[in-house]
């Protein structure tokens, strides 16, 4: 008879439990997938009478992840001057490495300091994903 180490057996129950249990499927916690940079994109207006007034021409958006995983999707929410936009990313992002995502949105006359950009939800090339608590 096949004898089967205790501490093993344990661990492939876990393993069990956590492929047929989808609740184990999104994580949450901290981010592994974090935002390093986030800037506001503009193009000055050059009108003499309103200093500091540009118009945006989008959001530049550094991430890296920190995780273990590679991450096949990020989603990543945007404020700056009073509008909030949710973005999408299909990345191949591997562990330990950075991206720079730039997105073009509607132009808009912009005063005030960058954007702030967080991660709500990461997908991993596992199938598994990754969600802030609440979303």
């Amino acid at each position: 008879m096949l004898s089967i180490p205790l501490r093993f057996l344990s661990l492939a129950s876990v393993a069990a439990f956590a492929i047929a249990s989808p609740a184990l499927a999104v994580e949450t916690g901290s981010s592994p997938v974090k935002v390093t940079s986030c800037v506001v994109a503009s193009a000055s207006l050059n009108n003499p009478l309103v200093e500091g007034l540009s118009r945006t021409n989008g959001v530049t958006v550094v991430i890296v992840n920190t995780g273990a995983k590679t991450a096949s999707a990020v989603t990543i929410i945007g404020t700056y001057h009073g509008r909030t936009v949710t973005d999408v990313a299909n990345v191949a992002l591997a562990p330990g490495k950075s991206l720079q995502l730039t997105r073009s949105y509607t132009p808009s006359i912009y005063q005030g300091p960058d954007a702030s950009c967080r991660v709500t939800h990461v997908v991993f090339d596992d199938g598994t994903s990754w969600s802030t608590p609440g979303q």
